[in-house]
């Protein structure tokens, strides 16, 4: 009845857990539920309905739901048949992920603290997409060097046009790396059936938009900035004036370059940092679009703010190339979704994630999909959207560590940390940020091993990073001790170990004991191993310390009792223990 009327349907049942023993087995102090896959930019509404008829006592809950922000709410569920708790305006974190926790509630009186959920309900508003206008497919030009020959931005925008639901763009691309602007006044000059007049655009037809990039320091100090602004007009006045006549009203988008990457040699020499470099792009870019606007009129140039845009993700690493100057893979879909905003005046967070992995214009994920599509719309923000009131973010929500003890192999996501020596070092995360947790080898394994496998397969796939090294110990070194500290107490970890020596005939058994709040312990054969992990969760103690403990396991039957470990991982939730509702 009530407000809890439209949970009917779902009868007179629950799923409950308590705090205590009871029948012999403690059920369940904890339930959480995570719901993945969630739109970031989506506000949603969860209704919670918890009964148990004919009790006397309290019975509440508090129910926890952890996205971008946490809040709770409790309800208690005795003789209860009309009453429901609302969280609204729940945004997921950054990989479209919400945490729902139960635990029992501050006045639960009862002798088992039993706390129940009996039904759900979720309510969101579909992210509004503003249909594209109908009409026939836009004609573009581009010239540019690599920073648009790179993963080939040209094409990008094309399919991007499309995904968003607009005819397929014509794209012609005059690109040759290393260019500048008068490079590209030579060609129009002396090649224009390259460009300008080049033969997929039909006699007749005109372009839409003349896409002009520059050389990346054409528009600072290093370079001639007011060379750069007149050539910018004398190239579109080429194209728009050319006796082709297929230039014919087009429009300017001026390309804004970006500044090299914080780690790259022009800082603090040629610059104080990236966004002096930017700032000088940026002000140049608009010079030129002003000079363009002066001589052909306010509606004969725009700026696609490319560079900008990797501005406002703070010059994210994952954006740069590894000479830290040209785009990634990355950099170069960010360049695409600027471009095309600005040719089409459509906001890039209006795109469709599921659209565009459908269509197979990204590999990228559903976080990196958010980051991008807001830092092209000028949104400096890794999170999404705030609640209203905002709430603090969950720290260190999906942890997760690599290690690799042996070989220094794995890439720079992972932590190398020798077992075969007394290491001591913090600990980061697959993000590469610092998770303050510190890893302390206090009583070390023998030396590496170049014997393992070199394409770990199934639940051993994800440890191929490290490659086909790995530490061992025997019976001169008969057990190995690390310690992990600045764990959080009440929090599970859960810890997986992988250990490989191929080419054995023996029993190479290795034992791993992990001690924290509890104890917990488990073997894995590394002889002959491609394929087979071992998961171990715990506890960390008062003081947030976990001792791994490792040595041989009591089958291993090898006469100098070799054990192994090549690589392990260990993950963390908010909320430690997943229950499904049944």
């Amino acid at each position: 009845m009530g407000a809890a009327a439209q949970f009917a349907p779902a009868g007179g049942d629950s799923v409950y857990g308590c705090d205590l023993l009871f029948a012999g087995s403690l059920i369940a102090p904890l339930g959480v539920v995570r719901f993945a896959g969630l739109n970031t930019n989506v506000s949603y509404t969860f209704t919670m309905y918890a009964s148990r008829m004919g009790a006397s006592d309290t019975r509440d809950a508090v129910y926890t739901l952890a996205g971008a922000a946490t809040n709770s709410v409790v309800l208690d569920a005795v003789n209860n048949d009309s009453n429901v708790v609302i969280i609204p305006n729940v945004y997921a974190d950054v990989n479209g992920v919400v945490d729902f926790s139960m635990v029992s509630g501050p006045n639960n009186n009862n002798d088992y603290k039993f706390f129940y959920i009996s039904a759900m309900k979720i309510e969101y508003i579909p992210a509004e997409v503003e249909p594209p206008p109908a009409g026939s497919s836009k004609n573009l030009l581009f010239f540019g060097n690599s920073f648009s020959q790179g993963s080939y931005v040209p094409g990008l925008v094309q399919s991007l046009a499309v995904v968003a639901g607009y005819n397929q763009p014509r794209v012609v691309a005059d690109l040759a790396g290393g260019t500048d602007l008068a490079y590209h006044i030579t060609r129009v000059n002396d090649y224009p059936q390259n460009n300008v007049d080049s033969s997929l655009l039909p006699a007749g037809d005109t372009w839409d938009h003349v896409i002009m990039q520059g050389y990346s320091t054409e528009a600072t100090h290093l370079r001639d900035p007011m060379v750069f602004k007149t050539n910018a007009v004398t190239l579109y006045q080429l194209v728009k004036n050319h006796a082709s006549g297929k230039g014919a009203g087009v429009e300017g988008v001026l390309y804004e370059t970006w500044a090299r990457s914080p780690k790259h040699s022009f800082y603090p020499g040629s610059f104080a940092d990236p966004a002096a470099m930017q700032l000088e792009i940026r002000t140049n870019y608009n010079g030129a679009a002003e000079l363009i606007t002066a001589a052909e009129g306010a509606s004969s140039v725009r700026i696609a703010r490319v560079g900008s845009a990797f501005e406002t993700s703070r010059f994210d690493p994952s954006l740069y190339a590894s000479d830290e100057y040209h785009q990634s893979d990355l950099g170069a879909h960010l360049a695409a979704m600027v471009l095309y905003k600005t040719i089409y005046a459509q906001d890039a967070t209006n795109l469709s994630y599921t659209a565009a992995v459908a269509a197979n214009w990204t590999t990228m994920t559903s976080n990196q999909w958010h980051d991008l599509t807001m830092w092209a719309d000028g949104v400096a923000t890794s999170t999404p959207p705030p609640i209203d009131p905002p709430g603090p973010a969950v720290p260190n929500n999906n942890l997760v560590i690599y290690i690799d003890p042996h070989g220094g192999e794995a890439p720079a996501s992972w932590n190398n940390a020798s077992f075969v020596s007394t290491t001591v070092m913090e600990l980061k995360n697959t993000k590469s940020n610092l998770t303050g947790i510190t890893l302390s080898v206090t009583n070390t394994m023998q030396d590496g091993s170049t014997f393992g496998s070199a394409a770990p397969t199934s639940a051993a796939a994800e440890f191929a990073p490290a490659g086909n090294t790995g530490a061992y110990g025997n019976n001169g070194n008969p057990n190995c001790d690390v310690l992990f500290t600045g764990m959080t107490p009440g929090r599970v970890y859960w810890f997986t170990f992988y250990n490989s020596r191929m080419a054995a005939t023996d029993n190479r058994g290795t034992a791993y004991r992990l001690t924290g709040a509890t104890q917990v312990a488990g073997s894995l054969n590394a002889a002959n191993n491609s394929s087979n992990v071992i998961l171990l969760s715990v506890e960390p103690a008062a003081d947030g310390s976990v001792l791994l403990f490792i040595e041989k396991s009591a089958d291993n039957d090898n006469p100098d009792g070799f054990y192994y470990l090549n690589a392990m991982k260990i993950e963390s939730y908010y909320y430690g223990t997943i229950i499904r509702f049944q």
